[in-house]
């Protein structure tokens, strides 16, 4: 609402976690914690279909399982300790395979070849803190890459760094400043099957000239004066961002793209 806003940065791209078409899903989590480290697993439900809406109720035809593990490392800085995060994944689900799609001849279509299949993956991040509110981050991500994308978004590989500062060092300690960078791209299965002018959730227009897809972003965040009222007092930002997005799509015909984008938030 307020920070980064493209998807590559909200967690792990590669990560095709359980959810519908909204972003939502139903399922049981456990977690064990100490002062230093945690760790914790969860199934969750998957929908019916690739990026639909309906979700399906059993948790034993199709699922997501997944397993995080996130602590203190032996490294301390000045602010604190490092911090790192891992996380493992497998999706149950009934999708269809790029390889077989193109076994079929002619141009692919993932609907044609839908069974239940598995989809694995892992990711991996570290955050360096530099004081209150105030750190860098290092995240990667991949997956099996053999199966459509379900859930999430088109991403088999992933790695990302960046940071977000505070105002603090020009007095305003209430705004916050981002800026990060992101490399991603395909499985060699994904890419043929684009190139052969296959269809996916949000890539495919007849042809591929492949390359990486990168991102670079910033942003900055300022924070208005609090207003009082009957009901409490009223907290408002106004985020203030830009991306760059070379080779959009996969696809070194397309673009550069650049992305500005204006956000108010307001709560009380």
């Amino acid at each position: 609402r307020e920070q980064f806003l493209n998807w590559s940065f909200m967690t792990h791209g590669a990560w095709d976690y359980p959810a519908d078409a909204r972003g939502y899903t139903t399922g049981a989590i456990i977690e064990y914690r100490t002062p230093d480290w945690s760790v914790r697993a969860g199934r969750a439900m998957q929908p019916k279909e690739s990026n639909g809406l309906p979700l399906d109720r059993s948790l034993t035809r199709q699922y997501g399982d997944q397993l995080e593990l996130d602590g203190n490392l032996p490294v301390t800085l000045p602010a604190g300790p490092m911090r790192g995060r891992l996380l493992v994944f497998r999706n149950r689900i009934i999708a269809g395979s790029f390889n077989d799609a193109l076994a079929i001849g002619g141009v692919p279509d993932l609907s044609l070849v839908r069974r239940s299949q598995t989809k694995t993956g892992w990711g991996a991040t570290l955050e360096a803190p530099l004081g209150d509110d105030a750190g860098l981050f290092l995240r990667a991500s991949s997956n099996s890459g053999n199966l459509e994308t379900y859930s999430f978004t088109e991403i088999d590989r992933q790695l990302s760094m960046g940071g977000q500062f505070t105002g603090k060092a020009w007095g305003r300690p209430q705004d916050r400043a981002g800026v990060a960078y992101a490399v991603y791209g395909l499985s060699a299965g994904h890419r043929n099957y684009l190139a052969a002018g296959g269809q996916g959730a949000f890539l495919g227009d007849g042809r591929l000239n492949y390359g990486s897809e990168r991102v670079f972003e910033t942003y900055y965040r300022w924070t208005l004066p609090e207003w009082s009222m009957r009901a409490g007092r009223l907290q408002t930002a106004l985020s203030l961002g830009f991306q760059h997005v070379s080779n959009p799509g996969y696809n070194r015909d397309r673009g550069p793209v650049h992305v500005y984008s204006v956000r108010l938030h307001t709560a009380f």
